[in-house]
């Protein structure tokens, strides 16, 4: 049996144990970054490590105040977990418990909002719908801004979830307006409808910007991050909201009562502290930025769309896309599934210029050698 075993990773790239050299194109903060690693393995080795969830900490209280710190004054409360898909889920339990009676729950797609629960739920299919009916939730999905614009279901809804992201009638990518988010989230706020910003994939920079959701996401009542925040590391997630709402359910005690055992523990709060410091002493929203332009360059003749450090290919259909996304992990790139007709390329925010543009290249080739076997 041959067994193809990462033996060692570092930023965007990482080797095999046959010699092979891949490369991750699918988002992320990256491999093996020094600074982050040094300063989590400090913490394991010399301090506390794992510790229950309900138990405080310095590196848990220097997170919670860097991450006011760095969404700004509007957010000052963060709770904390072990993965943005559970923060997700944690976001949701504060809106529903802030609105009991309510049933509706209101999402923009095209966006990530983590495999659990209700994450699932956010799913267009059939077997999704039919899991919201038994549990009793109204799953109502917008997929355009003219749809956002005639949403008129607030009173019954308990939660608006979005990303930064829409589509047209053809199915391409776009930011969603601003000012449709805008709107959507002031109907939201009359009707006491707590509005969610997903930063999972896109936290740290990946759109090319600090702070995503001050130029795609308005202001949202809650911000949920996950993924780059434990830089490439260790896996951590927080949802950040304002104190008024989350001591209306929880009163003035730790939300870490409806939190998991290791969630928040100090190894975990240490290695999203080190990302935050990297992110912003290296300007990592630059760097992910050019990038993406590095690869938009290469990749012209393609037709590409740009979202800061991702780009969007999209094709004839869906097996198609399928058909480049097979060829390319063959060849050693590895990129997230395809979303219908679309494949999106996302170097990790730490992916090094000169390999980015090495790798945009390669991919042109294959991408030519594609189209000339169809032709």
């Amino acid at each position: 049996m041959n067994c193809k075993v990462v033996s060692k990773a570092e930023r965007e790239t990482f080797w095999l144990s046959n010699g092979d050299i891949n490369y991750d194109l699918s988002g992320g903060f990256g491999y093996h970054v020094k600074e982050v690693q040094d300063a989590a393995m400090e913490q394991i080795q010399n301090r506390v490590g794992l510790s229950s969830r309900v138990l405080l900490s310095t590196p848990l209280l220097q997170l919670c105040e860097t991450l006011s710190t760095w969404l700004g004054p509007r957010y000052e409360n963060s709770y904390v977990c072990n993965s943005g898909d559970e923060a997700f889920e944690g976001a949701l339990k504060l809106a529903r418990a802030l609105n009991p009676g309510r049933k509706t729950l209101a999402y923009v797609a095209h966006n990530h909002y983590g495999q659990m629960s209700h994450g699932q739920l956010l799913k267009p299919s059939a077997a999704q719908r039919e899991l919201a009916a038994y549990l009793g939730i109204r799953i109502i999905p917008i997929s355009t801004a003219a749809e956002l614009e005639a949403f008129d279901a607030w009173e019954d809804c308990f939660a608006f979830c979005h990303g930064p992201f829409t589509k047209t009638e053809t199915d391409q990518r776009m930011f969603m307006p601003l000012a449709s988010i805008n709107r959507a989230q002031r109907a939201a706020s009359q009707h006491g409808v707590l509005s969610i910003y997903s930063d999972l994939d896109t936290c740290l920079g990946h759109l090319g910007h600090k702070l995503s959701h001050t130029l795609y996401g308005g202001t949202p009542d809650v911000i949920v991050m996950g993924n780059n925040l434990g830089g490439g590391c260790i896996p951590i997630g927080t949802y950040t909201t304002r104190h008024e709402l989350a001591n209306a359910v929880y009163g003035r005690s730790s939300p870490a009562k409806h939190g998991s055992t290791t969630a928040g523990n100090p190894p975990a709060c240490v290695a999203a502290l080190a990302a935050l410091h990297f992110a912003q002493t290296q300007s990592l929203w630059n760097n992910a930025a050019e990038n993406g332009k590095l690869i938009e360059l290469a990749l012209q003749e393609f037709a590409p769309t740009r979202f800061g450090g991702w780009v969007s290919l999209t094709f004839a259909n869906e097996p198609h896309a399928r058909e480049v996304h097979a060829n390319l992990g063959q060849a050693g790139f590895h990129l997230s599934s395809p979303e219908g007709a679309e494949l999106i390329i996302r170097p990790p925010l730490t992916a090094r210029k000169e390999v980015v543009s090495s790798v945009a290249h390669s991919i042109l080739d294959l991408l030519k050698n594609a189209y000339q076997k169809v032709a």
